[in-house]
């Protein structure tokens, strides 16, 4: 991304953390920048359909990711708890062969000690944070690492590619 683009991204996904404060400067950048119309094929390409999800879950695991994507770590215990139990709930109404053992990635990598404590609670078995790398049991099975798919493509050669540690 250039540093315009990174910048904006960082600002909406670090930098506002008030969900309507962030909402309202979206529907701002929006309506200022885009037709209804560059809004509606825009987010068409946002987000997998609910097949496309229980298509990938047959195969692959598909991990709960935060209902209102929130720094997990920012919210109080109850505000953590909600929204993952909400997360959860969704991905179980399109995955309803959903694999025996619960999965979660933080969104940003964020959580705490209430986090993990949720998680045990709750029965999640693991979680990924935004630490890249190879995941080692002595991590902890709620903190592991994970390798993000940008790390195995290649802007120069267009290419997939293996990431170099």
């Amino acid at each position: 991304d250039s540093a315009e683009v990174s910048g904006i991204k960082r600002l909406l996904q670090r930098d506002i953390l008030d969900r309507r404060m962030r909402y309202d400067l979206i529907t701002l950048l929006c309506t200022n920048f885009f037709s209804s119309k560059d809004i509606d094929e825009f987010t068409k390409g946002l987000y997998l359909s609910h097949a496309e999800i229980m298509n990938l879950s047959r195969r692959h695991v598909v991990a709960a990711h935060g209902n209102n994507h929130d720094w997990l770590a920012s919210l109080s215990i109850d505000d953590q708890k909600a929204d993952i139990t909400q997360s959860i709930l969704s991905i179980d109404k399109v995955c309803d062969h959903q694999k025996q053992i619960s999965w979660y990635s933080y969104p940003y990598g964020s959580y705490n000690q209430d986090t993990i404590s949720i998680m045990q609670g709750m029965r999640i078995d693991y979680a990924f944070t935004t630490n890249w790398g190879i995941s080692q049991m002595n991590q902890g099975c709620h903190s592991l690492s994970r390798w993000d798919t940008n790390h195995f493509w290649s802007s120069e050669h267009n290419k997939p590619c293996l990431p170099k540690l």
